[in-house]
C-alpha cells in the first residue's frame, strides 16, 4: 500500500469515527428524531457536495459515501433528494449546454456526455432522469413560449415544429444514452402533445380575435357609406 493510500484510508476511517460519535452525541443530547434526521441530511448532503465538486468520484470515495449512509442512517428517498440537489446539478448543466444547440441532430459526442457524468457522479438512473426530463420541461415551455409571442400563424406554426424536430433529434436520443424507461418517453411525448395543443389554441383565439376585428371594422367603414347614399337622395329631391 502506497503512503498516499494509508494516509487517504486514515482519513476516512478518522471521519467516519467522527460521524459514530457524533451521531452518538445526538442521541444524548435529547435532539428530537425529526431533528436528527435532518442534522444527518445536511451531513451526508456538505460531504457529498465536496465530493462531487471536481465532477468524478472514485471507486473508494462511493464506497465511502455508502458507509456514511449507513452510519447516519440515511434512507434510500433522502438519499436520492440530496443526490438530486447535489450531483445532479452537474447533469443539469451538461444537458442545458447540449440543448443549447437547438433542434439539430446530436451528435456522439454529446450522448457520451451525458453517459459519462452519470457514470462519474454514480447517479442513480432514476435520479438521472428526473433530471433529464425536468431541464427539457423547461425547454418545450420556451418553445411553446416563443410560439404564443409570434403573431404570424405561419411563424408560429415553424416554432412548433421546431419543437417536434428537437424532441425527435435531442430529447429522444439523450434519454435512450441514459437508457430512458418507457415511463419517461411517455411522460415527455405527453408533454410535447400538450406543448402542442396550447400552441393551437393560442392560434384559435387570435384568430378568432382577428375575425372580430375584421367584422368590426367592416361595419364601421359601412355607416357612412350609408350616410352618404341618404345625403346624395335628400339632394337629389
Amino acid at each position: 500500500t502506497s503512503p498516499a493510500d494509508s494516509t487517504s484510508s486514515d482519513c476516512v476511517c478518522n471521519m467516519l469515527l467522527h460521524l459514530q460519535l457524533l451521531g452518538e452525541l445526538v442521541e444524548k443530547s435529547g435532539y428530537s428524531p425529526q431533528a436528527a434526521a435532518e442534522l444527518h441530511k445536511q451531513l451526508y448532503r456538505t460531504k457529498l457536495q465536496q465530493l462531487v465538486a471536481k465532477k468524478k468520484l472514485s471507486q473508494e470515495e462511493q464506497e465511502e459515501l455508502k458507509r456514511i449512509r449507513r452510519i447516519l442512517c440515511i434512507p434510500a428517498d433522502v438519499a436520492a433528494q440530496v443526490m438530486r440537489s447535489t450531483a445532479g446539478r452537474v447533469l443539469e448543466e451538461v444537458v442545458a449546454d447540449i440543448y443549447l444547440m437547438g433542434a439539430k441532430p446530436v451528435g456522439e459526442y454529446e450522448a457520451e456526455r451525458v453517459e459519462a457524468c452519470i457514470k462519474d457522479l454514480s447517479l442513480d438512473r432514476a435520479v438521472a432522469l428526473d433530471v433529464i426530463k425536468d431541464v427539457t420541461k423547461q425547454r418545450f415551455k420556451a418553445y411553446v413560449q416563443q410560439a404564443q409571442k409570434e403573431r404570424d400563424r405561419r411563424n408560429a406554426a415553424q416554432v412548433l415544429k421546431k419543437l417536434v424536430q428537437f424532441n425527435a433529434l435531442v430529447v429522444t436520443p439523450i434519454l435512450e444514452k441514459a437508457k430512458g424507461t418507457d415511463a419517461a418517453k411517455k411522460e415527455l411525448a405527453e408533454l410535447l402533445a400538450e406543448a402542442a395543443k396550447k400552441a393551437k389554441e393560442q392560434e384559435a383565439a387570435e384568430a378568432a380575435a382577428a375575425g372580430k376585428d375584421a367584422a368590426a371594422g367592416a361595419s364601421s367603414s359601412e355607416a357612412p357609406a350609408a350616410d352618404d347614399a341618404a345625403a346624395a337622395a335628400d339632394s337629389s329631391k
